[in-house]
């Protein structure tokens, strides 16, 4: 996924960290947007995504504004005198 990828480059996405996808477009009546998770399963909701864009004709995906919002989750580093 290119789009995944790019946020996560641009994003400076960590191992551990947390992302959300959100598309929007003029024909939706709302957003659509994952929930806070890993990357694995952003992909499963791309594939929802393509699956409501191919069931009405008149969604274009060229219409839709995709944002991916990285969530830094800080590394615990124990510091604990010997």
């Amino acid at each position: 996924m290119p789009l995944i990828y790019l946020g996560k480059k641009k994003g400076n996405y960590r191992r551990g960290d947390k992302l959300i996808i959100v598309v929007s477009n003029s024909n939706f009546h709302h957003d659509i947007s994952t929930d806070i998770q890993s990357d694995v399963k952003a992909v499963e909701f791309m594939n929802h995504i393509a699956k409501i864009l191919s069931s009405n004709e008149s969604l274009n995906i060229t219409q839709c504004h995709f944002k991916v919002k990285i969530f830094s989750i800080p590394m615990v580093v124990n510091l604990t005198k010997s």
